[in-house]
């Protein structure tokens, strides 16, 4: 999965998409989330200093969910290729199209 994210791409679109598919990938595999969990994860719900995410589960339940630091590492890599493209970014869904 990381050699591929290596490049080289043919395009910013191209390199946002596997950036995109990596970071979630490993945020599914390292955190046991649903994916309608992860699809619904916003950027303020990411805790970076405590490792921790805050998602809805089913139910409407809250929970705080840790983080390996891999996982949070690609998560960092993916957002900061995407930063700038959304106008509230603190509001804005992680894997958002």
């Amino acid at each position: 999965m990381d050699r591929r994210s290596k490049g080289p791409f043919k395009d910013g679109r191209e390199k946002l998409t596997v950036l995109r598919d990596r970071a979630l990938f490993y945020l599914l595999a390292d955190t046991g989330l649903r994916v309608s969990e992860a699809c619904s994860l916003k950027r303020g719900h990411i805790d970076f200093d405590e490792f921790e995410l805050y998602v809805t589960g089913k139910g409407s339940k809250e929970a705080r969910i840790r983080i390996s630091p891999r996982a949070l590492e690609r998560l960092q890599e993916y957002l900061e290729a995407r930063h700038g493209l959304d106008e509230l970014e603190r509001l804005s869904d992680v894997f958002s199209k």
